[in-house]
């Protein structure tokens, strides 16, 4: 494939792409830094359309009046081809033939052979196509994207009914992430819920607004982690232990450290979209670098666009970075594979 195009990020950007597109593009973006400047600036052109939640569609009885003006304009090509006067040359002399004929392609066009369409018929109607779909596609497009962000929502809430039932069964904690061991990441509570017995489909962990959306999802179990045959293979189910979600990394006391509680605060974030390290603010790039759902402790799921709630950044702590957060309101959410007890204290 070559070099995506001007237009082919913009799809990228949009979410527009199929999945294959999708991923063949984030490859070229992975690799070359100027794709992912060019994309950056793309998103800041795009930036003034993030004020616009709900696009206006097209005005109402658009494509009605377009079908009865094309039909009208047909009838009316009809009508002339009917009433027009019949020119013989058997009872005109030459020139009175060839005035008739003028005023007959003056007064009524031409039909096209084989068809009752005039060349103003196609242009009217490819001109009124075009208008519809200026108007149509925008509004396709963000429809297209708001389902996938709603299926997203869907998945969360799955997964919030799960962890409250872990939290009601552990001493009203959510999932506490080891501190040694292959377990020891970020999103293990995937195959300790699982293990549980508190996941019925393995699908929850995937969101649909991902290139891969459509792809099988395994979250592996904490036997098949653990007994892994060698080290890249336990490398990788830790990579996919939460899907394509991250987790709260809790937060530390006195050096201590706390998993989150259920104690239903609406401003305590503990899932979301997993966070990327190549998008600014570490939004996520499950729907686009667009923004990223998230799971709070009431239950509640916001949109976010920028990775920072009220004067919160969600995916670092307040020392800016990848680590449990400092007091108990520095919320940090990060992707399955992050160690937060590395050996020598600093996660990324």
């Amino acid at each position: 494939m070559k070099q995506p195009s001007q237009e082919e990020l913009l799809g990228y950007m949009l979410g527009a792409l199929d999945a294959q597109e999708h991923e063949q593009i984030q490859e070229f973006i992975d690799q070359d830094s100027n794709l992912e400047e060019k994309l950056l600036a793309i998103k800041a052109s795009l930036a003034p359309l993030e004020l616009v939640d709900d696009p206006t569609g097209p005005p109402p009885g658009l494509a009605r009046r377009c079908c009865q003006f094309v039909a009208s304009r047909v009838r009316h090509t009809a009508h002339c081809d009917l009433t027009s006067p019949i020119v013989s040359t058997n009872s005109l002399n030459r020139n009175t033939f060839g005035k008739s004929v003028a005023l007959q392609c003056d007064d009524y066009p031409e039909p096209i052979r084989g068809s009752r369409w005039s060349i103003m018929d196609l242009v009217f109607a490819c001109t009124a196509a075009m208008l519809v779909g200026a108007l149509l596609l925008p509004a396709l497009s963000m429809a297209r994207f708001n389902s996938r962000v709603t299926a997203c929502q869907s998945n969360m809430r799955s997964l919030f009914y799960s962890l409250v039932t872990y939290a009601s069964n552990h001493g009203g904690r959510f999932v506490e992430i080891p501190h040694d061991g292959p377990l020891a990441r970020a999103g293990c509570f995937g195959p300790i819920l699982k293990d549980n017995g508190l996941i019925d489909d393995d699908k929850v962990f995937s969101c649909p607004g991902t290139a891969a959306a459509n792809k099988t999802v395994h979250i592996p179990s904490c036997d098949e982690i653990v007994s892994a045959d060698c080290e890249i293979q336990r490398r990788n189910y830790q990579n996919i232990m939460s899907g394509d979600y991250g987790y709260s990394l809790g937060y530390l006391d006195d050096g201590k450290y706390v998993s989150p509680r259920n104690a239903g605060l609406s401003n305590i974030v503990l899932v979301a979209d997993a966070p990327s390290c190549n998008t600014p603010n570490r939004v996520s790039r499950n729907h686009g670098g667009r923004g990223q759902n998230c799971l709070m402790g009431c239950g509640g799921i916001q949109y976010n666009r920028t990775g920072v709630i009220g004067s919160d950044a969600i995916f670092v702590n307040d020392l800016n970075i990848v680590a449990p957060g400092v007091h108990a309101n520095d919320v940090v959410i990060a992707p399955s594979h992050i160690q937060i007890f590395p050996k020598q204290g600093a996660v990324e």
